[in-house]
């Protein structure tokens, strides 16, 4: 087996890891009220909302933006979901069924785009969790750990609200 043929498999399956965590995610959400959805427990900075679009967001700002490719998300949520942002802080919240659209859709966009080469360039990046992510296969792979994190803030969070 080649390495390249081996690579490809190995990033077939964390692209298939990336789809089921969004899945779960999405199941996650799908029946929960606004109420459960926006509230921000006590000791807590942000609420399940964030985390879900957060999840979204940094998978875009990873894989397109260190690539100088256009993100498939509105520009404002950038704002509203990057790391260090609080809902307490939001005009309005994103719309939850926009960001449950865009959770798969993404997935498949980026697997379409790594088959077209559209990740020509790469700005390495040092993440907070102690990585340098040094290519766009980088960034998926961890991208997968950091959705997994977030999944299990979101389900600590519904224990709490």
């Amino acid at each position: 087996m080649s390495v390249k043929r081996y690579s490809q498999q190995a990033m077939q399956h964390h692209l298939e890891l990336l789809r089921q965590t969004r899945r779960n995610l999405v199941g996650l959400t799908s029946r929960l009220s606004d109420e459960r959805l926006l509230a921000i427990p006590p000791g807590f900075g942000n609420n399940v909302l964030w985390n879900y679009g957060h999840c979204l967001i940094t998978q875009q700002r990873l894989c397109y933006g260190l690539s100088s490719l256009p993100m498939r998300i509105p520009a404002d949520w950038n704002d509203l979901l990057m790391k260090g942002s609080s809902p307490a802080d939001w005009p309005s919240p994103p719309d939850r069924q926009a960001i449950t659209d865009l959770m798969l859709t993404t997935v498949d966009q980026l697997e379409e785009d790594l088959k077209d080469g559209r990740f020509a360039e790469f700005k390495s990046y040092p993440t907070s969790y102690g990585v340098t992510l040094g290519s766009v296969e980088d960034a998926i792979r961890f991208d997968v750990a950091h959705e997994a994190l977030h999944m299990g803030v979101i389900m600590s969070l519904l224990h709490l609200v």
